[in-house]
C-alpha cells in the first residue's frame, strides 16, 4: 500500500510535459493513462495504476512494463483476456502506436509520442506460415488456406 502511494505521488509531481513524453493509453473517454512506471499494473483494485471499474476486469488483470523505449504488455493469466487488435494476448506483446488493447472489455489506445510519422504509404504485411496467420498492419486478417498459401511463399 505505502508502495502504490509513493507511486502515485512521484507520478503526481511530474509535469505535463514529462508526461507526455511517455507512452500512454488512451480510454474512449480521452484520458490519458501514461505507462511512465518500470511496471504500469492495470485491473479494477484501486491499487492499480489505471482502475478500470468493471466486473469483467479482474482486480490485477494486465501490467505493461517498459524498459527504456520498450513498452511490453501481458495478461496476468485471468479468464476474461488481454487483448490486442482483436485477438487474445497469450504471450507478452509490443504494441505499436495507434494498437487497440481490450481489457476485460474496457477499450483503450495505445499512443508513443515518439514514434516516428511513416514517410511512405506502404503497407505492412506478415505472414505467419507456422500459424497460417497474415496480418496487413499488424491486424489480422481472415483468409482461407487457398487465399494465404499463394501470398505466404511469395
Amino acid at each position: 500500500m505505502e508502495e502504490s502511494r509513493k507511486k502515485f505521488a512521484e507520478l503526481a509531481a511530474m509535469t505535463m510535459a514529462e508526461a507526455s513524453d511517455f507512452p500512454f493509453l488512451t480510454d474512449p473517454a480521452g484520458r490519458e493513462h501514461p505507462l511512465a512506471g518500470p511496471v504500469t499494473a492495470i485491473g479494477r483494485s484501486v491499487e492499480n495504476d489505471v482502475v478500470i471499474t468493471s466486473q469483467r476486469v479482474w482486480r490485477d488483470h494486465a501490467r505493461s512494463g517498459r524498459r527504456n523505449r520498450r513498452i511490453t504488455l501481458e495478461d496476468a493469466g485471468n479468464t476474461n483476456g488481454t487483448f490486442l487488435n482483436g485477438e487474445q494476448t497469450g504471450e507478452p506483446v509490443d504494441p505499436a502506436d495507434g494498437d487497440r488493447i481490450a481489457v476485460g472489455g474496457a477499450s483503450f489506445v495505445f499512443r508513443d509520442p515518439e514514434t516516428a510519422l511513416r514517410d511512405s504509404s506502404a503497407v505492412e504485411r506478415e505472414f505467419g506460415r507456422p500459424s497460417g496467420i497474415a496480418r496487413v498492419d499488424r491486424r489480422a486478417v481472415s483468409l482461407s488456406p487457398r487465399e494465404f498459401l499463394p501470398l505466404a511463399y511469395r
